[in-house]
């Protein structure tokens, strides 16, 4: 929202266009490549805090079905995140880790078979 003489007038805000923002920010004294090494800058942390985010969603959810189904506690949790930090350094590769779940459970989860059925594993 704009101002308050747009929002009293019942106006909003010119939205300004692309060429419009990049002439703003040049004439301010910010560069092409001080924008693109920012947003280089940006693009990583979001990509590493969704990945750990993501990460941490899902070994939690796993986790709290276990605790809810099966009655685990702490401890055995505790000992389950263990035991997976070592499944993860003997798999280096997501792929690796797909086919050592099916070999060795039989599990394959929806994205497993789509990568194996593209020959991806």
């Amino acid at each position: 929202m704009g101002n308050k003489k747009h929002r009293y007038a019942g106006q909003r805000p010119h939205e300004l266009t692309m060429p419009e923002r990049a002439a703003r920010i040049i004439e301010s004294g910010i560069t092409m490549s001080d924008l693109k090494a920012n947003y280089d800058l940006g693009y990583r942390k979001g990509k590493e805090d969704g990945i750990e985010w993501g990460y941490d969603s899902a070994y939690g959810s796993v986790m709290l079905a276990l605790h809810r189904e099966f009655g685990w506690g702490k401890d055995r949790l505790k000992r389950l995140a263990m035991a997976a930090a070592k499944v993860q350094v003997e798999c280096i590769t997501t792929e690796e880790a797909f086919r050592k779940i099916v070999e060795e459970t039989g599990v394959t989860l929806l994205q497993m078979k789509e990568r194996i059925n593209s020959g991806g594993v």
